[in-house]
């Protein structure tokens, strides 16, 4: 007995979901939907290995790949040419962006912590307005009490501005405590 010529050349019968291209596939699912199961086995693991190298999440990536083909199906009656494959992977790249769209938190940017290292103006300026009114406040003081302030405020303690200045710490204690007030008491440079 003879084999048919297609079969001599291992070819199969255009019957045989194998042998038909993707836009006979197309065409058949658009007037059958059952038709799609055959677009689906051709192209599930493709695409699902593609979803895959893009999310981390094993089961998430099924979910989307569920997804995709679902769209697809909805969609076929609306495809009209060009090549299946190129627009089941615009739907997945969309799905994949929807999914991570809808995952992410939304928190509103006034509620995100922002840190910098770089001082943003405003903070420049209110730091310059500072050190001026603290200048000028100083200019207040006598030498022994402004000299006291400043070993304070670059953190020295009590016992060790008394060191430097060959003072006892209760005259520190008393020459702070007097500056400190007479600070207060100058118009217009403490707050």
């Amino acid at each position: 007995m003879l084999k048919p010529k297609w079969r001599q050349f291992g070819r199969q019968s255009a019957t045989d979901p194998e042998a038909l291209t993707d836009d006979d596939l197309v065409r058949r699912a658009q007037q059958d939907s059952e038709q799609f199961g055959e677009l689906y086995r051709r192209y599930a693991p493709e695409i699902e290995r593609f979803v895959r190298s893009r999310v981390s999440d094993p089961y998430l990536a099924e979910d989307i790949t569920s997804k995709v083909f679902t769209k697809a199906l909805l969609a076929l009656p609306q495809f009209t040419e060009g090549s299946f494959r190129a627009w089941l992977y615009r739907i997945t790249r969309n799905t994949i962006i929807d999914e991570y769209r809808r995952t992410k938190p939304n928190v509103p940017i006034d509620d995100l912590p922002l840190e910098s290292s770089i001082p943003q103006p405003d903070d420049i300026a209110i730091a310059n307005d500072a050190a001026d009114r603290l200048r000028r406040a100083l200019e207040h003081l006598k030498p022994n009490q402004r000299e006291i302030v400043r070993l304070r405020l670059h953190g020295l303690s009590v016992k060790e501005i008394a060191e430097r200045l060959q003072m006892s710490e209760n005259a520190v204690k008393s020459a702070q405590r007097r500056a400190f007030i007479a600070l207060k008491s100058v118009p217009g440079v403490m707050p």
